[in-house]
Order: structure tokens, then C-alpha cells, then sequence
């Protein structure tokens, strides 16, 4: 998948008062994911998405409210789940697969 490499922003990306102008501002890619994974900002962006607009508003405590809570938060619990279940339901030992059938062989080599 190729990424793009830059993010206009419609609005001053940080504290407003810093910014005497309305000009857009660039989110530049290769600045933005030497300090955050790139799925962070997949996962925004594709979380705020406005799909009768062209444009997308940045906003950094959005961003952080979104990964925080959303992304992460979600993630943390359905592990959380997962290994309850496992624990429960399999006295904490994930059980190894059973013998592949057609169906399953034919989605590994589909896979590979």
C-alpha cells in the first residue's frame, strides 16, 4: 500500500495563537512517523473520515483522545478478553489445531 506523503491541514495544527494567519499547514509524513507508528495516523484518519467532504481537520487532542482511548483502549480490552476466554474455556492452554481439511489447505496455499 503506498502512503501518501503529506497531509494538508486546514487550520494551525497546535496552539491557535501561534498562528497570526490562516494559511493551510503541512503535516509532513516523515516528521510525523519518526515520533508516531504509521498505523496511528491510518487509523485517525480513517476514524474521522468525512465522506461527504474532501478535506480532513487535524487535530492534535482529537488524535490523542482517538488513539488513546479508540485504538488503543479497544485493542487492550479485546486481549484482555481473549486471554480471559482462554483461561477460562482452555485451562489457560491455547489447544493446537486440528488436522487441516481441503477447505483450510486450500487457504494456505491461497495465503502463501
Amino acid at each position: 500500500m503506498k502512503i501518501f506523503n503529506v497531509v494538508c491541514i486546514n487550520r494551525f495544527a497546535g496552539d491557535k495563537s501561534q498562528c497570526p494567519y490562516t494559511d493551510p499547514w503541512i503535516l509532513q509524513n516523515d516528521n510525523f512517523l519518526k515520533i508516531f507508528p504509521s498505523d496511528y495516523l491510518r487509523f485517525y484518519l480513517v476514524s474521522i473520515n468525512p465522506y461527504s467532504q474532501d478535506d480532513l481537520n487535524f487535530n492534535w487532542d482529537e488524535f490523542a483522545t482517538k488513539i488513546n482511548s479508540e485504538l488503543i483502549g479497544n485493542l487492550g480490552n479485546l486481549v484482555n478478553r481473549v486471554l480471559g476466554f482462554t483461561v477460562k474455556s482452555f485451562n489457560s492452554i491455547v489447544p493446537g489445531p486440528d488436522e487441516f481439511d481441503d477447505m483450510d489447505k486450500e487457504s494456505e496455499k491461497m495465503i502463501n
